[in-house]
């Protein structure tokens, strides 16, 4: 028997050949192999989910790789260098770009001072294929979340725009950030407008995502879109408008609902001045039921009425959610007595890449 055979016992489970190498006895499981010229040995039983390999030519037992790796990349990594495993036959990759900042508060006379439009939710870019597609090592940038626009404090003064968010880029594919939320002012101001989502499938072609922000009004804000393909984050809320005589509630952010439909991720309360004048913020994408997606925006921030539960500033807009959400519209102020409320920065970004060996 050479080395790094291994015996198959016959029916009287003894070797059949007359030589005292093998080993006195046995235990369940064992393998009996020839570990030198004439000699046998007995590999001991291995655990669960284990594999039989060679090492220098005899058995043993070893605990298999991974069959798959997910690495997720946040704004704090970017930009950087991804490394692919030697291993990797398949991929897939999808990004997020940062979601587009809220804008505003005008500070204004009662009832003619509008908040902000609320940013909009980020684009959104996949790709599912061969891993050869990409070198050994390729280059990748996490888009920020776009800044909100800061608070109005000059009286009789339209507030600011926010910024649009950063686009995230892994190789040659990009997602866009979300479009930014226009200022508040004397009549309804601008939302972030619907992004889009990217895929090799396409063509080239881009699928519109309905995730836009709300507008801002002299009013009651609106709410973001609620759209129901999966994969987007939501709009932030519009921002309220300042009133001496009514608290106005600022937008909610958009919610995401599946085919049903049945709302899976809600998005982020607006302000109002009785209970809370600043917008929450965005909702974090869910973590278990499958449903993978963005984050909600922020909510819209309340108007500035008589300075209830001690506000004295237009509510600011809630910040949006990682995965590009959009933040929320800051609320109207009123001259001589209260600024307006910022708008809330939209959220960051974020790529995660998943290799199949």
């Amino acid at each position: 028997m050479a080395q790094g055979n291994v015996y198959i016992s016959n029916a009287s489970n003894q070797p059949s050949w007359s030589d005292a190498s093998y080993p006195a006895t046995f235990n369940a499981g064992e393998i009996i192999y020839a570990s030198a010229s004439n000699v046998l040995s007995a590999l001991a039983v291995g655990s669960d989910t284990q594999v039989l390999t060679l090492a220098s030519g005899v058995p043993t037992w070893a605990t298999p790789g991974a069959s798959s790796k997910v690495t997720i990349y946040n704004v704090v990594d970017s930009p950087g260098i991804w490394t692919k495993d030697t291993k990797t036959k398949y991929i897939n990759i999808y990004l997020w770009g940062g979601g587009g900042g809220g804008g505003s508060g005008r500070k204004g006379t009662s009832g003619s001072s509008g908040g902000g439009g609320g940013g909009g939710g980020s684009g959104v870019a996949v790709y599912s294929g061969i891993a050869s597609a990409f070198g050994a090592t390729e280059n990748f940038v996490v888009g920020a979340g776009g800044l909100g626009g800061v608070a109005q404090t000059t009286d009789d003064t339209n507030g600011l725009i926010g910024s649009v968010g950063n686009a995230s880029s892994f190789g040659n594919i990009v997602a866009v950030g979300g479009s930014n939320g226009g200022a508040g002012s004397t009549v309804t101001s601008s939302a972030g407008l619907t992004r889009t989502i990217f895929s090799q499938y396409t063509s080239g072609a881009s699928i519109l995502l309905n995730n836009g922000g709300g507008t801002g009004t002299t009013n009651i804000g609106s709410a973001g879109a609620t759209p129901t393909i999966i994969i987007g984050s939501t709009g932030g809320g519009g921002g309220a408008g300042g009133d001496s005589s009514t608290e106005r509630s600022g937008g909610n952010a958009g919610s995401m609902s599946n085919s049903i439909p049945a709302v899976i991720l809600v998005g982020a309360l607006g302000g109002l001045e009785s209970s809370g004048i600043n917008g929450n913020s965005g909702t974090p994408p869910p973590s278990s039921g499958g449903f993978f997606c963005g984050g909600s925006g922020g909510g819209g921030g309340g108007g500035y009425s008589v300075g209830a539960s001690g506000a004295t500033t237009g509510g600011i807009g809630g910040v949006g959610s990682v995965r590009g959400g959009g933040g929320g519209g800051g609320g109207g102020g009123i001259s001589s007595v209260a600024d307006s409320g910022s708008g809330g920065n939209g959220g960051d970004g974020q790529i995660v890449v998943v290799e199949f060996f």
